[in-house]
């Protein structure tokens, strides 16, 4: 289980463990690059403009069939048959109506796969899109084989149903299709992105944690051939400062915990300390607090820190009560 979400108190955590990964030689690269990459691109909004760009191509592009959306493009005369065709089961999903779906479904099994809009949604897609439709997509899970699932991707993005279920953060779904199907967890879309990374690239909380938890149960599939973990390379970095951006910072510290490598690990042109540097909600200093705040503040308890020594861990934030507790700083003149 992911610890506790401890806000401000992680922040300085992560930071002090990262720098402690580095060596001297490699942190003073890092730094350099860090103090370039700051004036040119910032982390926050990065992330967010990747997150916008998802959700822009993938919300706001609804699963309406062809015939009712502008199609800038010209389609075939048979596919815009085909798309015609299934415009009954389409209506079908909409309404919650399982019933008039099975029945289709008994007279065309295809129908459980078919693309059924000009984006290559199939009716799964489409049920996940709608969390009140949960019932509906358990009983389509009870139709499709388990195999079939990674093979039901979307036109462009080649998203399968769990890149889905994460777009529109609905948890339930995803749980289903786990269930169904784990090795989902592991497959990568047209932008190289698990469905962890469209998760927390969206800020859907609830989501990302039990994918978080669900693919450290599964590990163990992101060895088989097409699949890819989410916790090395770019993958993790990738994870790690999207974590931290969007205030993740009890799983950012559990990752770095568990994968050291990933403090070092670029995502792209990204560093975990560059997206650190820039919340500066996240440290004492970055925010300007009245002397009401100010009092509030410094009585925050801040339990279940999970190093658990007041001896080597110091509290930056609250200078003046811990000093009366603490005798050694972490980094103290004496180590």
């Amino acid at each position: 289980m992911h610890v506790r979400w401890m806000g401000k108190k992680y922040s300085h955590l992560l930071v002090e463990l990262i720098i402690l990964t580095f060596s001297e030689s490699s942190l003073n690269v890092y730094s350099w690059g860090w103090g370039r990459f700051w004036k040119t691109r910032p982390c926050n909004n990065a992330t967010s403009t990747t997150s916008n760009n998802l959700t822009t191509d993938l919300n706001t592009t609804s699963s309406y069939p062809a015939s009712l959306t502008t199609n800038t493009s010209t389609p075939s005369t048979a596919v815009k048959k085909d798309r015609a065709e299934y415009l009954p089961l389409y209506r079908a999903i909409k309404r919650n109506d399982w019933e008039k779906a099975q029945e289709i479904f008994n007279q065309d099994t295809d129908a459980l796969t078919a693309k059924l809009n000009k984006y290559g949604y199939t009716v799964l897609h489409i049920a996940i899109n709608n969390a009140e439709n949960i019932q509906f997509v358990e009983n389509l899970l009870k139709e499709i084989r388990p195999e079939s699932l990674p093979t039901l991707v979307t036109n462009n993005q080649k998203f399968n149903p769990l890149h889905r279920a994460a777009v529109v953060d609905n948890t339930k779904a995803a749980r289903m299709l786990v269930e169904k199907n784990p090795r989902l967890l592991f497959i990568l879309s047209g932008e190289d992105l698990l469905p962890i990374h469209i998760a927390i690239l969206n800020s859907h909380r609830t989501t990302f944690l039990y994918l978080f938890d669900v693919c450290k149960q599964h590990i163990e599939l992101s060895q088989q051939d097409g699949s890819h973990s989410p916790f090395e390379g770019v993958n993790g970095a990738l994870i790690l400062n999207s974590a931290i951006s969007s205030g993740f910072l009890d799983v950012s510290y559990e990752l770095i915990m568990k994968y050291p490598d990933m403090a070092r690990t670029k995502s792209k042109t990204m560093f975990p300390l560059t997206c650190i540097a820039n919340k500066s909600d996240s440290y004492y200093s970055g925010m300007r607090y009245n002397f009401y705040q100010r009092f509030v503040y410094s009585y925050v308890p801040t339990k279940d820190n999970r190093l658990h020594d007041a001896n080597k861990i110091q509290d930056i934030e609250n200078q003046d009560t811990y000093n009366a507790k603490c005798r050694k700083s972490y980094f103290s003149e004496d180590d």
